[in-house]
């Protein structure tokens, strides 16, 4: 919840885009405003569908690209389960495929990739956000979708939230689903539940 996914179409779009600024995509062209699902030039797989070596097998011939017209971008979210079978696979797919075709591994547990993936990978690490970038980011929110909420409940919605934007949205929406003190009260029995779990566990 902290921008890995995101950060990958960023990046997909700032490769493709015809009028980037440096290393910027426009934002205003066609391609900056079309859905990146919906072109060549992305694919996002989750971990957990193609996690065994076979999967990777099947998907290989969709890992390349062939056409000089932009690059393709493919992400794996929570890279980590990867089985290292799949890892050793996706291995050699790295060294066939197209110079025109970058991989992005989102990943919680870098450890758990093999010292080659890694070896050959750029290392980019993103921290949790700060609380007034996820202060201002909910307001907005509230603001265009009209939500009344004051700064005790936005406290406490970035307080649980921990630095990651998502959780944030999902608890903002369940704000908006509950009664004031039904929110309040789901907030704190969760709260209670995590302390417990770590003090019984």
């Amino acid at each position: 919840g902290i921008g890995k996914t995101t950060l990958a179409r960023a990046f997909a779009r700032a490769l493709n885009c015809k009028d980037r600024s440096g290393g910027d995509a426009c934002g205003v062209c066609d391609f900056c405003k079309s859905k990146i699902d919906e072109t060549p030039y992305y694919e996002e797989y989750d971990s957990s569908i193609i996690g065994n070596v076979e999967d990777i097998k099947k998907l290989r011939e969709f890992f390349d690209y062939n056409s000089d017209d932009g690059y393709r971008v493919i992400t794996i979210d929570e890279a980590h389960l990867l089985s290292r079978q799949a890892q050793s696979a996706l291995l050699k797919v790295f060294e066939e495929v197209s110079s025109r075709v970058f991989f992005v591994l989102c990943t919680t547990e870098k450890d758990k990739l093999l010292p080659t993936i890694q070896s050959r990978s750029m290392d980019i690490r993103l921290n949790p956000i700060s609380y007034t970038d996820m202060k201002d980011n909910l307001m907005s929110v509230a603001d265009m979708n009209n939500i009344q909420i004051d700064d005790n409940i936005l406290d406490m919605i970035i307080t649980k939230s921990e630095g990651h934007l998502r959780d944030a949205h999902i608890l903002l929406q369940n704000y908006t689903l509950l009664e004031r003190e039904d929110f309040l009260q789901l907030v704190v029995t969760a709260r209670k539940a995590y302390i417990g779990f770590y003090i019984y566990c």
